[in-house]
C-alpha cells in the first residue's frame, strides 16, 4: 500500500507543480549519473589488470560523472535535449510505422490503422520541436496522471492481497 501511496503522491505533484517534478527528475538524475559514474570508474581502475576492456569502463564512469555534473549545473538544458530526443524519437518511430504499414499492405489488414498511429507519432514528435514548453509540460500531465491511476490501482491491489492474504490464513488454520 505504500508503494501505492508514494505513486499517488508523485502523481499529484506532477498534476500540481509540474516545474517542481522535473526539477525533482532532473536532480535525481544527475545524482544518480554520478553516482553510476563513480561506481564504474572504480570498477575500471580496479579491473585494469584482470580485465581487457577496462577502459571503456573507465571512459564510460568518466563520461556518466561529466554528464551528471553537466545536468546539475544546466538542469533546463537536460530538460530540453531530453525533450528533443523524446520528440525525435516519436518523429522517427512514426515515420518507420508509415513505413511499415506501407511495405505490409499486402501481407495484413487494417494497414491504415498503423498509418494513422505513426502520423499521430510524427505529428506528436514535430510539436514536440514547435512548442517545447508546452509539450514538457504535456507529458509531465501524461506522467502524473499515468502515476495517479497507477497509484489508486497499487493501492486497490494491497486491499485485494490483504483480503486474499486472510482467506489464505482462514484456510490453512481450518486443516
Amino acid at each position: 500500500m505504500i508503494h501505492g501511496i508514494v505513486v499517488l503522491l508523485f502523481g499529484l505533484m506532477a498534476l500540481t507543480r509540474p516545474g517542481m517534478t522535473l526539477s525533482a527528475l532532473i536532480l535525481t538524475f544527475g545524482i544518480f549519473a554520478i553516482a553510476d559514474g563513480i561506481v564504474e570508474t572504480v570498477i575500471g581502475i580496479v579491473s585494469y589488470k584482470s580485465n581487457d576492456l577496462w577502459w571503456s569502463v573507465l571512459l564510460s564512469g568518466i563520461a556518466s560523472i561529466l554528464i551528471g555534473i553537466l545536468t546539475l549545473t544546466n538542469p533546463h538544458i537536460t530538460g530540453l535535449v531530453l525533450l528533443y530526443l523524446i520528440g525525435l524519437r516519436a518523429f522517427v518511430l512514426g515515420f518507420l510505422e508509415v513505413v511499415a504499414a506501407i511495405e505490409l499492405r499486402h501481407l495484413i489488414e487494417g494497414e491504415w490503422m498503423l498509418i494513422v498511429g505513426g502520423i499521430l507519432s510524427i505529428i506528436f514528435g514535430v510539436m514536440l520541436f514547435i512548442y517545447p514548453a508546452e509539450g514538457a509540460l504535456s507529458l509531465l500531465w501524461l506522467i502524473g496522471i499515468f502515476a495517479v491511476i497507477g497509484g489508486v490501482w497499487l493501492i486497490l491491489f494491497s486491499f485485494h492481497m490483504r483480503s486474499a492474504v486472510k482467506k489464505i490464513d482462514r484456510f490453512l488454520e481450518g486443516e
